[in-house]
C-alpha cells in the first residue's frame, strides 16, 4: 500500500530503508507523472510531499539542486524526471512502459522533450496571464501526434509513460481555468483526437487511484493554484 507523507523545513530525513520512495509535491506535474507510472507498473512506494516554500534541509542531500522530484531506492538517489523514469524501467522490468521498438522509443523521447520544453512552460505561464493562441499552438503538438499515430493512446492500445507524463500537465488546465476564471476552451472540432484521448485517460483506473491517494481533484487543485497566486501556497489544501 503506497503512503502519502507531508514534509517541511525542520522535519528529519526519513530513516534508511529498502522501500521505494518518491519525494515530490502533490500538485507538481512532474511528480504526478511519475506517480502514475509507478502505480501503472504496480510498484509499492511511499510518496513524500514537500512543502517547497519551506523545504526540509535534507533535500539537498538527495539532490544538490534541492529540487523535486527525487527517487530514493535503498542507497540510490535519482533526480530529474525522465532519468527517474528510465531508472524505474531499468530496475522494474516486469511491466515495461515503453516500446520495444528502438525507433518508437526514440520518437517518444523526442516528443516528451518537446512537451517539457514547449507545452509545459505554456501551461505554467497561464498563472501570469493567458496567451490563448500560444497555448493552442503548443497543444497542437498533442493533437498532431495522436492524429498521426492513429491509436487510442501514445502507447498504442494502452497508456505508456508518454500518456502519463502528458496527462500530468494537461490535467492542470481545468484547475487553472477555474482558479483564474478564464474563458479558454479547447475547440472540439480541430482537437478531436485529443478530446477522445482525454475522455479515455480520464477513465483510467490508475489515474483515479492516484487522485484518491493524493486527495487531489480539479477543485482542490484550483484552490492550490489560487493560494499560489495570492502569495501563500497552501500545500495542505484537501488534507484538512
Amino acid at each position: 500500500m503506497s503512503k502519502l507523507i507531508q514534509l517541511k523545513n525542520g522535519d528529519p530525513r526519513p530513516s534508511s530503508t529498502d522501500r521505494l520512495r518518491l519525494f515530490g509535491m502533490r500538485f507538481d506535474p512532474y511528480s504526478m507523472g511519475l506517480r502514475l507510472i509507478m502505480r501503472s507498473k504496480g510498484l509499492d512506494f511511499d510518496f513524500y510531499s514537500i512543502k517547497m516554500s519551506d523545504r526540509p534541509g535534507f533535500l539537498r542531500e538527495l539532490n544538490p539542486n534541492g529540487q523535486i522530484p527525487i527517487l530514493e531506492h535503498g542507497d540510490t538517489s535519482v533526480y530529474e524526471t525522465v532519468i527517474i523514469y528510465e531508472y524505474l524501467e531499468d530496475v522494474f522490468v516486469e511491466k515495461p512502459m515503453r516500446s520495444s521498438d528502438p525507433a518508437k522509443r526514440a520518437m517518444d523521447r523526442i516528443f516528451i522533450h518537446e512537451i517539457y520544453t514547449h507545452l509545459a512552460p505554456a501551461i505554467k505561464a497561464i498563472m501570469g496571464g493567458l496567451d490563448a493562441k500560444h497555448l493552442l499552438d503548443q497543444l497542437r503538438r498533442v493533437e498532431n501526434r495522436l492524429s498521426k499515430q492513429g491509436s487510442n493512446y501514445f502507447g498504442g492500445n494502452q497508456p505508456n509513460y508518454v500518456d502519463y507524463m502528458v496527462w500530468s500537465w494537461l490535467e492542470l488546465i481545468p484547475a487553472l481555468k477555474r482558479a483564474f476564471k478564464l474563458s479558454f476552451e479547447l475547440p472540439r472540432g480541430s482537437f478531436s483526437h485529443m478530446w477522445a484521448w482525454i475522455g479515455r485517460m480520464d477513465k483510467e483506473p490508475v489515474i483515479n487511484a492516484e487522485r484518491k491517494a493524493s486527495r487531489v481533484n480539479a477543485e482542490i487543485r484550483s484552490r492550490f493554484f489560487k493560494s499560489v497566486a495570492d502569495g501563500k501556497p497552501n500545500y495542505m489544501v484537501g488534507l484538512e
